[in-house]
């Protein structure tokens, strides 16, 4: 598995896909969450608990979940779990009494994680409408990326066809 930082591994165009254990009307289905156009939304039925479920579509190495809620429509009590193969589930978000949000983009920083599902399940909703965000998104944030080597030779003179030791700083 390949790190690849700051690419949000949760869209369609990545090759993501959602599912969810309902929908509130036919424009706010799940892949609505995944498509990187925060005026679309999924929002489930009016109801607790409710369920909804990224495929990554291979595993991926991430560490940022961000969650881009729809302001009148957030969840008071969720859970955040992992799987690398859509059976067994590690939970790693676990949020209670959240009863206001200070920003619509909520952010959960975790330990590096390899996974390729990701299940979101609220189980309480803040008001009478149904869990819903505009977009979720997936990150390996603050990766290290190679960008400078300094290298110097062990030997002042290094004649051509002969090799040299180097030492990297």
């Amino acid at each position: 598995v390949q790190e690849i930082a700051d690419v949000n591994f949760a869209l369609q165009s990545k090759g993501a896909s959602a599912i969810a254990t309902s929908q509130e009307n036919a424009a706010s289905e799940p892949n609505s969450a995944i498509d990187d156009n925060s005026t679309t939304v999924w929002s489930s039925i009016f109801e607790d608990p409710q369920t909804w479920t990224l495929d990554l579509g291979q595993l991926r190495i991430f560490n940022t979940i961000q969650i881009e809620w729809n302001p009148l429509a957030f969840s008071k009590a969720y859970t955040i779990s992992v799987s690398k193969d859509n059976t067994q589930w590690t939970e790693i978000v676990n949020i209670t009494g959240q009863t206001t949000l200070s920003e619509n983009t909520q952010t959960h920083s975790i330990t590096k994680t390899t996974a390729r599902y990701i299940r979101f399940h609220g189980t309480e909703r803040a008001s009478d409408w149904g869990h819903s965000f505009r977009e979720f998104r997936v990150y390996l944030s603050g990766a290290s990326i190679l960008t400078t080597l300094l290298a110097t030779p062990a030997e002042n003179v290094v004649k051509v066809g002969n090799s040299t030791a180097i030492t990297l700083i």
